[in-house]
């Protein structure tokens, strides 16, 4: 099962601190127990004590507005939000960031923000974060988002907030419960 914890601020994105990652675990588990995050170099945050809990964080804003989320789950996850920007050269960051694919869908009207949250949250459930295999791992095909990469689902999230914007879901098994915090 995986949970989104989310909040919508009328403030720039904070990142986010390890307590409120922390509440999150606890909320999602029902139990406090002075967990830690460690962030080895060049991995993807855990908790120490390896308890069978994933997490993934994602923040974003826009004029001022921003949502920051945080999904935990008792399998691997990845998460991405992404604020929809108009007059952005998408098919600029497209070319430079993307497979050829992934660029012609952008360039033929695709939506470029649901792909870039869609491979961004395929690289945090990986833990390969967005570096060199980004422009490698491909995430369209016949002209629409893959639904998934390998064994990794990817699942569209709506969350509602004061901006458009895109999320991204990359877990193991379909299905999420969205938490306002």
């Amino acid at each position: 099962m995986t949970r989104i914890y989310y909040r919508i601020s009328d403030k720039p994105a904070p990142r986010g601190s390890d307590a409120d990652v922390i509440a999150c675990v606890e909320a999602f588990t029902g139990a406090r127990r002075g967990r830690v995050i460690l962030r080895p170099d060049g991995g993807k945050p855990r908790l120490r004590d390896d308890e069978g809990i994933f997490f993934s964080v994602s923040h974003t804003d826009y004029k001022g507005s921003s949502v920051w989320a945080c999904a935990v789950s008792d399998a691997e996850v990845g998460f991405d939000v992404q604020a929809v920007v108009p007059d952005c050269d998408t098919y600029g960051i497209a070319k430079r960031f993307f497979t050829r694919r992934e660029a012609d869908f952008v360039a033929g009207g695709g939506d470029f923000f649901a792909l870039w949250a869609a491979k961004e949250s395929y690289v945090k459930y990986t833990g390969e974060g967005a570096g060199e295999n980004f422009a490698v791992i491909n995430a369209v095909e016949n002209g629409a988002i893959v639904e998934s990469i390998g064994d990794a689902l990817l699942e569209q999230v709506k969350i509602t907030a004061p901006f458009d914007c895109r999320a991204f879901l990359c877990h193991v098994e379909r299905g999420c419960e969205l938490v306002e915090l």
